[in-house]
């Protein structure tokens, strides 16, 4: 995860905006579990190293994924690898930085959590819960702040999907489902809210503002091809003969 500009920056050329962060903060937490895909990241030489161990239990990495989002002064937080059993205790520097609100997934080892401020959105209805998926839909808070420019009936939503799709190599078809389902979710939902609104936007597809985000545990497009989850989102359908690499 690289933070190449603070938030900061942007919001005083543009105090209206609407900000998220996706940060997988890798089990273990404090406790809860082996972790050793968070320990490869560390040098082989190293990794029984009492250095190595000072620096990649929880103590020091929840310092520094403390202050990360602490600089980026985002509006929303997904985060993922989050450990139910002691989530409260790990997180309970998001609300002295401002979060006030937040919806953790309710089942599973790897959990995705959203944090949000409540002075800048509120919530519409409750979050949905997927497979591996939390689906938020919000709301700007002040009048002056909005999702598009010209705020419309249709555009007045914004739905963050914070994800953690199934990893291996032999489940590119749940992947891809998990994330269909997740996106095709969010198309009903919003369906249903404009048929209250309107009987008039129910002759046409609702508009969305979606932000889907989190650990799609597959390669990306940096790595020389787009995987199943890459083609459903840019292209809105997956090929049949497609295999990822």
């Amino acid at each position: 995860m690289s933070l190449t500009i603070p938030f900061s920056v942007l919001r005083a050329t543009n105090p209206n905006s609407i900000s998220v962060m996706s940060f997988n903060v890798l089990l273990p937490n404090s406790v809860g579990g082996d972790g050793w895909w968070c320990y490869k990241m560390y040098s082989p030489r190293h990794i029984n190293s009492l250095e190595a161990k000072q620096i990649s239990e929880w103590t020091k990495r929840s310092k520094l994924i403390e202050t990360i989002i602490r600089e980026s002064e985002c509006d929303v937080v997904c985060l993922q690898e989050v450990c139910a059993d002691t989530f409260h205790n790990d997180f309970s520097f998001m609300l002295d930085l401002g979060y006030d609100k937040h919806e953790i997934y309710k089942k599973g080892r790897f959990r995705p959590a959203t944090f949000w401020r409540s002075s800048r959105l509120e919530v519409f209805d409750r979050p949905i819960h997927r497979d591996r998926c939390l689906i938020t839909a919000f709301v700007p808070q002040k009048e002056t702040t909005t999702i598009r420019d010209q705020p419309t009936i249709e555009n007045r939503y914004l739905w963050v999907a914070n994800v953690h799709l199934q990893a291996g190599i032999r489940q590119s078809s749940r992947r891809c489902r998990q994330g269909f389902d997740c996106v095709d979710t969010i198309r009903k939902e919003q369906s249903k809210i404009l048929g209250k609104k309107s009987k008039a936007t129910r002759k046409s597809p609702p508009s969305m503002t979606v932000v889907f985000t989190g650990d799609m545990n597959v390669d990306g497009p940096e790595c020389g091809s787009l995987g199943a989850i890459d083609q459903l989102l840019l292209n809105g359908h997956v090929g049949k003969d497609l295999m990822e690499a």
